[in-house]
Formats: C-alpha cells, structure tokens, sequence
C-alpha cells in the first residue's frame, strides 16, 4: 500500500483545530485526512507543544541546523557549569594555602 501524500502544514493545523475544537473525533479527523489516528494524535501533541510550525515538515538541512544549534547550546551550557566549577577550585586552592601559610607549612 503507498503512502499518501504529505499534508501541508496549514492542512494538519486545520485537522488539529477541529479535533481540539471537538468539532471532530480523532478517528473522523484521520479518516478525512487520508491518515492514521495515531498521526493525528501525533500532530496535535506537536501543535499543543509548538504552534503550527510545529507542524512543518522540516528539510534534511533544517533537521541539522536545528540540531547543530541545540549542541551549540549545550556545549556552552557545559562550558559555564567548566568555568564555575574551575572558580570553585581555585577558591578551595587558595584558601587552603591561606589556612597553610601562618603556620609555617608550605604549599
């Protein structure tokens, strides 16, 4: 059995608007769209989570700058939590030569 053609973005939000309008069951919205429940099902968790470009079919090359992006993100956030870590030691370090140097015990 083929695949049926890809919906648009603005034809899935129509699809999902009406289901969460209660205008159309989950299974009635799939059958007039040509797609499964589940499908359906699928596209209103990704418009309740991200409006209806949540429902854009996204490109290869979108697919990998989107995620690019989400590791750039990351790294600097691991880069952060590096420096404060990093600041935390050269603290400790230093006041533990503090405690060491009126008592005569080199560091």
């Amino acid at each position: 059995m083929s695949r049926p053609p890809a919906l648009s973005h603005v034809d899935k939000t129509r699809v999902v608007l009406g289901v969460l309008a209660r205008e159309k069951t989950l299974a009635a919205a799939a059958a007039e769209a040509g797609v499964s429940a589940q499908a359906v099902a699928n596209w209103r968790r990704q418009f309740v989570e991200s409006g209806s470009q949540g429902l854009r079919t996204r490109t290869a090359a979108e697919t990998t700058h989107s995620l690019a992006q989400l590791r750039v993100k990351q790294l600097a956030r691991e880069v952060e939590e590096l420096k404060i870590a990093l600041a935390e030691a050269h603290l400790l370090l230093h006041a533990g030569r503090r405690r060491a140097a009126p008592r005569g015990i080199s560091a």
